[in-house]
């Protein structure tokens, strides 16, 4: 039986690539990327919906029959090349292609809402972002009111939009190439809390909404969009699941204390596993490697090493 899948690849067109349903989800992977020439692809993933619309990463160590109810699509079962782990520090891109893609779902999860940032910010996001899209400013053809053609966040407003023009207008913008402009956007962007941080509504211990956040720095746990905790990768010993609650383990102080343990109470136990399974993937990808990646053996050697029963690997 073969898996006909349907990948999106942000702007090009969709790749089309078929796999049998036994072959594991870095099959599917690979065939990918012989269609799309990405040099530092251990940054991105392929996301799809399952059948409780929840948006989920596939497993390149299950089978692909396993994952893609592929026989509920009479064409081809959709996916997307999304961005997985966001680099700490998108200096270390080389690869401009990579750059302009990780510029590009920045700019989706800002449309969407996912990235919030203090005003002055969003102006500096968007007058780079109309530098990138028209150029250098031309009274005679950016007219007043031009930046209300692009959609730049969900936040912006004509006050905004006006001070983005005023700012594009400038030195800060003028000679940048788009370029440039992708790699000034991330600059900025990085700096943000909520920048490549995968979101999970749950609830805590007092029965109070919140949001488990998993990201770079590590988890971090947010009420109203307000930062109220975090745990970094270095400090967390373990992670588990018992039922619909997701636990971190926290490393003793000192020798002989006793381990902290923190749980969430998340939406369903579906979600939970989806939180608890890329938690031990970030842990892994950021706690073991730098701002460069280091050897891929030297990477799957020290997942093994968490003991979990989940176990992926990165193709480098």
């Amino acid at each position: 039986m073969l898996a006909i899948c349907e990948i999106h690849v942000y702007m090009a067109e969709p790749v089309i690539v078929t796999v049998k349903k036994s072959a594991r989800g870095q099959s599917l992977w690979q065939e990918l990327l012989r269609h799309v020439q990405i040099s530092d692809s251990q940054y991105f993933g392929l996301q799809f919906t399952d059948s409780g619309n929840r948006k989920c990463w596939l497993d390149l160590n299950k089978t692909v029959g396993r994952q893609l109810e592929v026989g509920s699509y009479s064409d081809a079962f959709p996916l997307e090349l999304r961005v997985k782990f966001w680099p700490q520090d998108p200096r270390v891109v080389s690869d401009e292609i990579v750059r302009c893609l990780l510029a590009v779902e920045l700019h989706e999860w800002l449309q969407h809402g996912r990235l919030k940032c203090e005003p002055q910010t969003l102006v500096k996001l968007g007058a780079l972002t109309l530098q990138s899209q028209l150029g250098n400013y031309e009274g005679s053809r950016h007219h007043a009111g031009y930046a209300s053609h692009f959609c730049i966040s969900c936040d912006q407003t004509p006050t905004l939009e006006a001070k983005m023009e005023s700012l594009h207008q400038t030195d800060y913008c003028r000679g940048l190439s788009p370029t440039q402009c992708d790699q000034y956007i991330l600059e900025v962007a990085r700096k943000l809390q909520l920048y490549g941080v995968h979101q999970f509504p749950a609830t805590d211990n007092e029965n109070s909404r919140i949001t488990v956040g998993l990201g770079s720095v590590g988890v971090l746990v947010l009420a109203q969009e307000t930062l109220v905790n975090q745990f970094t990768w270095i400090t967390i010993k373990k992670s588990f699941i018992k039922g619909q609650v997701f636990y971190i383990e926290l490393c003793p102080h000192k020798m002989g204390d006793t381990p902290v343990q923190v749980g969430f109470m998340m939406e369903s136990e579906q979600a939970c596993k989806e939180c608890w399974k890329l938690c031990l993937e970030f842990h892994a990808f950021y706690q073991y490697t730098t701002g460069t990646m280091r050897d891929n053996r030297v990477v799957q050697c020290q997942m093994f090493r968490l003991r979990s029963k989940y176990h992926c690997r990165f193709k480098i």
